[in-house]
């Protein structure tokens, strides 16, 4: 199964510590009181709060003061990135890892945006160097994140191997379950796949496209009953979704029979 890229962005940007709408994960800073930091530090909150244009002025003016700032070189690759200009992203994250080269929060935020750029198996690589580093404190983040991006290449045996490494760190991670799920879904182990979308539910609330997973194994599985129970919480939760329209199709009964029971 190759996702697309839209697929990719969407499974990493809500399991790694960066994400389009929050707050990247950056490595704390010493030297606070010297001009350049304090000018870096408030283009960073300027670009948390979406500030994009203050945010910029400030880290320009902090890469004014001190060339070599890390720091400002990784907070204004991060604004670039979210604002789509990837060639001035990508200058300045190398940059950044030049002046600040055991920064793993650097490497992971470098390597989320090389898999948003379809740069996959290099991003891969540098997840699994920040995964094994000792400075990097959620190796589980980083091999859920290269198991995704490896899913980009395609490469599903590694994408699965790196996604089964991560759930062995931290077993509660409902994107990590719902992926391995479908990936065994994809494959016809459906026991497997049920038994991911099991531990998926006991941690988190469902979504239309887990319930419609869910659903779709049952029937799989030769459990119409339990099928039809995901489907009634599906129409009911989220009843304008793609994924309820298609549920409903497959659930359908022949011409001339009755209805699924509500």
């Amino acid at each position: 199964m190759k996702l697309t890229v839209q697929q990719v962005l969407i499974f990493i940007l809500l399991l790694t510590l960066v994400g389009c709408t929050g707050t990247p994960k950056f490595q704390s800073t010493v030297g606070v009181d010297s001009p350049a930091q304090i000018n870096a530090n408030l283009g960073r909150t300027y670009m948390e709060h979406g500030n994009f244009e203050v945010a910029e002025a400030k880290l320009l003016r902090a890469l004014e003061q001190d060339p070599k700032l890390g720091a400002a070189h990784h907070y204004i690759a991060e604004l670039y990135r979210r604002s789509e200009r990837g060639d001035l992203a990508k200058d300045h994250y190398q940059r950044a890892m030049k002046y600040e080269p055991k920064d793993m929060f650097l490497q992971n935020n470098y390597g989320v945006f090389l898999c948003e750029r379809g740069e996959y198996k290099e991003a891969v690589e540098i997840f699994v160097k920040v995964a094994n580093s000792r400075d990097y404190n959620r190796p589980d983040d980083a091999y859920a994140n290269a198991g995704l991006c490896a899913l980009g290449i395609p490469d599903e045996e590694m994408g699965e191997a790196y996604l089964r490494r991560s759930l062995v760190l931290n077993k509660r991670q409902p994107k990590v379950l719902y992926n391995l799920s479908k990936l065994n879904y994809e494959h016809k182990q459906y026991l497997t796949a049920r038994a991911f979308i099991e531990r998926y539910t006991g941690i988190a609330p469902h979504s239309s496209q887990t319930l419609l997973l869910a659903a779709k194994i049952e029937l799989q599985m030769g459990d119409r009953q339990a099928a039809e129970a995901y489907a009634n919480q599906l129409s009911t939760e989220f009843p304008d979704t793609d994924e309820n329209k298609t549920l409903e199709r497959l659930l359908a009964p022949p011409d001339g029979q009755a209805g699924r029971h509500k």
